[in-house]
């Protein structure tokens, strides 16, 4: 060791990760600044600052051969100040000019850290499939990874900058452009189907572009409603602007491809590799599809009058039901108030971390109709729809056309103030 280096105490080298001194030699770290924090997020989503009581912390300083800091938790000031300090007090030392430090956060989030000073990665994080509240239990995971040097780090205070290491996904489904006049469509529930759910994330080494993931083991999320609601200007299925608390969906960042169709697979563009890998991806709808007519029914079954006359004698209109197909006993289509079907559109893409994708489906427009049959057999977990008529295979159009989608991109924006800078501190 060098003369100058002082002893430390065996509190000080358990709180630093430290066996023993042997060929390592054991750095000057009484510099007489502790080293702190000062944190922001890359833009407010569901975990701001305001949330994050505390978080990890894993530091790499240049010629340690073991982690300087080894997963302390780091807290809020009790000042009020909005800087972090850890749990145990630790000093930058002084003959050491840079450390890499890595952190992740909330406190409370199931994963598995696997730190040394040559890889650091987050594994086993399991996004747990909810075919019912869609997104409201997800738990949000920013990561933060910076090289600091002691001379340009005024007072030793670290400054962090955490990330979004998920993806916000959004379902809305609305009026397609050119909706028939008369036409009706409710909708009861829609989820995303075939998307991995398991993950492990692995810091790079660019402290600009570190955010990696590796998947695997294909789930499904999504909404069931009580009641069909009626498409007006748009039905925010999974998002977070209809009021819920955290509905929308936090995935695990990927690349998927869409579904392809057995008795489509030879019209498809989708790759032969692509196909055999694992199922594709899709957008599951149970929904409706009724016409309405402002004059008396006929003798059909398929509809049902008066549509409406609160005195019981004036029949002013009536109702045709499109889909589902039911029937009686005899096979002759009926109406049934209560029928709902399932019906699909196949999807494809990346999603990346900390943004936010928002699907927008349209139905029944000018060149969009009610979707395709699904894949079977269905999901486990949703509810239970009328079955596909046997002259139907997966794939074919419930109607004439199959649903047109759009999606948008953007970042995380705090719902408060969209108009945030990148990376102002949320104290």
């Amino acid at each position: 060791m060098k003369s100058k280096t002082k002893l430390l105490s065996l509190a000080s080298v358990v709180a630093l990760g430290l066996v023993s001194c042997t060929n390592d030699e054991l750095k000057e770290i009484y510099s007489g600044e502790e080293i702190t924090f000062t944190t922001k997020v890359s833009r407010a989503t569901p975990t701001t600052l305001k949330e994050l009581d505390g978080f990890r912390v894993y530091a790499d300083a240049d010629g340690y051969s073991k982690l300087f800091i080894n997963g302390l938790m780091a807290r809020k000031k009790s000042t009020g100040s909005g800087d972090y300090e850890l749990e145990s007090k630790i000093t930058w030392p002084v003959d050491v000019n840079r450390i890499s430090f890595w952190a992740y956060g909330p406190e409370n989030v199931n994963i598995k850290p696997n730190f040394t000073g040559q890889t650091q990665t987050l594994s086993d994080f399991t996004v747990a499939s909810d075919m019912v509240n869609g997104g409201k239990d997800h738990k949000d995971l920013v990561v933060a990874y910076t090289r600091a040097e002691r001379d340009n780090t005024s007072g030793m205070q670290v400054p962090l900058v955490f990330r979004h290491a998920l993806s916000q996904i959004e379902i809305k489904i609305k009026k397609g452009d050119g909706y028939e006049e008369g036409r009706i469509v409710k909708v009861k529930g829609a989820w995303i189907v075939n998307v991995d759910s398991e993950g492990e994330f692995i810091f790079g080494k660019d402290p600009n572009d570190y955010l990696k993931w590796r998947t695997q083991t294909l789930s499904n999320y999504g909404r069931t409603l009580s009641e069909g609601t009626k498409l007006g200007e748009g039905v925010d299925m999974i998002s977070n602007e209809d009021g819920g608390n955290n509905s929308s969906l936090m995935l695990l960042p990927q690349t998927f491809n869409k579904y392809v169709f057995e008795n489509l697979m030879e019209a498809s563009d989708v790759s032969s590799s692509a196909r055999d890998s694992k199922p594709g991806a899709y957008i599951l709808v149970l929904c409706r599809v009724e016409t309405e007519h402002k004059f008396d029914a006929t003798d059909n079954d398929t509809a049902v009058g008066p549509l409406y006359g609160s005195d019981g004698t004036t029949v002013v209109g009536h109702v045709h039901q499109l889909f589902p197909v039911t029937s009686d006993a005899s096979g002759r289509h009926t109406f049934k108030a209560d029928a709902y079907g399932y019906s699909c559109v196949p999807i494809e893409g990346t999603w990346m971390p900390g943004k936010k994708y928002v699907y927008t489906l349209e139905f029944c427009g000018r060149n969009s109709g009610a979707g395709v049959y699904p894949p079977e057999p269905l999901p486990d977990g949703i509810p239970e729809g009328e079955k596909r008529p046997d002259d139907k295979r997966p794939g074919d159009p419930v109607l004439d056309d199959p649903i047109t989608f759009s999606v948008t991109v953007s970042d995380w924006v705090s719902n408060d103030n969209p108009q945030e800078d990148l990376e102002t501190p949320m104290n």
